[in-house]
């Protein structure tokens, strides 16, 4: 999948969050469990953000209001297939635990996704490989999968680079 897809498939995650709250920290730990329990399975992110550890929990690296303002402008009936199944049933899980006032604690956060929020000091980014577990057994394929799927992100972005 090229940056493009990325970028609507990124735009569609933040506008059904959106959707659902107006509490922008509820919204990025939101974001942060569905990358990372992403990422523990199938060695690549949701959204292609990436987090800081801060004292409010996990903040995406991004300008998350202009990021809003922007999935809004730019959204339309033709953009809303950019997100898998598997993605999709996580967000539904998200939203439908994580319904009204309800947010995800500090403490669920911490231990979410093998703790990769704690294992952070504040201030860091929080690295995606935390999120798996060392005694799980397809950890290196996770890994190795990730590190091609970065790889080819790269490429994409130097073609573009080289286009313009």
């Amino acid at each position: 999948m090229g940056l493009k897809a990325t970028q609507r498939r990124l735009e569609n995650i933040i506008l059904f969050f959106n959707e659902k709250t107006d509490d922008r920290k509820k919204l990025s730990r939101l974001l942060f469990i569905l990358d990372f329990d992403h990422f523990r399975q199938t060695g690549k992110s949701a959204t292609g953000l990436d987090y800081r550890a801060t004292d409010d929990g996990p903040m995406p690296c991004i300008d998350l209001e202009k990021l809003i303002r922007d999935a809004a402008r730019n959204h339309d009936a033709a953009n809303r297939g950019w997100i898998s199944p598997r993605i999709a049933t996580v967000m539904r899980y998200l939203a439908m635990r994580y319904d009204g006032p309800n947010s995800p604690t500090l403490k669920e956060v911490f231990t979410a996704c093998n703790g990769a929020f704690a294992l952070t000091p504040v201030g860091e980014i929080i690295a995606y490989q935390k999120a798996i577990p060392d005694d799980l057994p397809e950890k290196d394929d996770i890994l190795a999968i990730a590190k091609e799927h970065e790889k080819r992100l790269a490429a994409i972005q130097k073609m573009i680079e080289g286009e313009v």
